[in-house]
């Protein structure tokens, strides 16, 4: 069975929440009317839509990139010369970085992560699912 053919009173359940931002990102003005258009829609469809941003405090985007070049670092630091050469120079930028990192960067930014699985667990508790801008900028031209 597809979701077109579920019985739409089930689809009437969902609890719905509309975030322009996730209440840190900057997003282009012609994405956030795109995004609030689609959200307008499902006001049109008969669903109760709520505005709000989860109570996320920054991007984590920096805490995801210092825990991943941590991980790379941990797992490829002691590549030979000749295996690292076969890597591309973006992997060796991102292993490289990872060895900048002191060992407690690791450790806080992993905290801080779980802390924002929480909250977002704690987010969804209310609702089924959330509209926001999954870019933030128009797309562009290969």
């Amino acid at each position: 069975m597809s979701p077109y053919d579920w019985p739409k009173s089930a689809m009437d359940k969902l609890n719905i929440a509309y975030s322009p931002n996730l209440n840190y990102a900057p997003v282009e003005e012609e994405v956030a009317k795109i995004v609030s258009q689609a959200a307008q829609k499902f006001t049109e469809l008969g669903y109760t839509i709520s505005e709000e941003n989860p109570p996320i405090e920054e991007d984590p985007e920096p805490l995801e990139l210092n825990i991943w070049n941590t991980v790379y670092a941990s797992r490829y630091a002691t590549l030979s010369e000749e295996t690292k050469a076969l890597l591309t120079p973006e992997m060796v930028d991102i292993i490289e970085e990872g060895m900048k990192l002191p060992a407690y960067m690791y450790s806080k930014d992993s905290i801080k992560r779980t802390k924002l699985y929480y909250t977002m667990d704690k987010f969804f508790e209310r609702y089924d699912l959330m509209i926001t801008p999954t870019m933030p900028v128009e797309a562009f031209d290969s």
